[in-house]
């Protein structure tokens, strides 16, 4: 539902519109400084994929990462020029930050955005800044051999109470 409500959006449509993912009126009506988490899903059922969008939005100058299970970090363009339009209209900066992440062993891109989710709330409520709070969730400080892809899903399945 984010990718297309972002992907259908454009610059005239304006923050109401495009806040819409958020679901928070405050986020509406004031479009406050902060950390915003989204989770993209592309594809269709049979063969999507999820990763995760971050913005820290600050007054001058926002950044955004990327967390894909996938690695790469390699997003649809039209995102990478419409969120920073959306978030910083018209004035100030926004700088993407390339990200490297453990590469998904088995299918289990969903499972890994929740982590990635889980971990960034976690580091932000220990007050750690957002880089630190990016590279743990992207599973490189786990070591290729260590890395379990069944125990990865356990994980995330326990924090959604399936």
């Amino acid at each position: 539902m984010c990718y297309l409500s972002i992907k259908s959006w454009e610059a005239n449509h304006g923050w109401q519109n495009f806040s819409k993912i958020f679901t928070s009126q405050r986020v509406i009506d004031e479009k406050p400084m902060g950390v915003y988490m989204i989770p993209i899903f592309t594809g269709d059922d049979a063969r999507g994929h999820w990763y995760t969008i971050i913005i820290e939005k600050r007054r001058n100058c926002s950044q955004g990462w990327i967390v894909d299970s996938l690695g790469n970090s390699n997003p649809d363009k039209n995102l990478l020029e419409k969120i920073p339009r959306a978030f910083l209209p018209g004035r100030g900066r926004f700088l993407w930050t390339a990200h490297e992440s453990r590469m998904q062993t088995e299918c289990e891109c969903g499972p890994r955005t929740i982590l990635t989710l889980h971990t960034i709330d976690l580091a932000i409520a220990a007050g750690h800044t957002m880089e630190r709070a990016v590279r743990e969730a992207s599973f490189l400080h786990i070591g290729a051999m260590a890395y379990n892809a069944k125990a990865e899903r356990l994980e995330a399945a326990l924090l959604v109470d399936i």
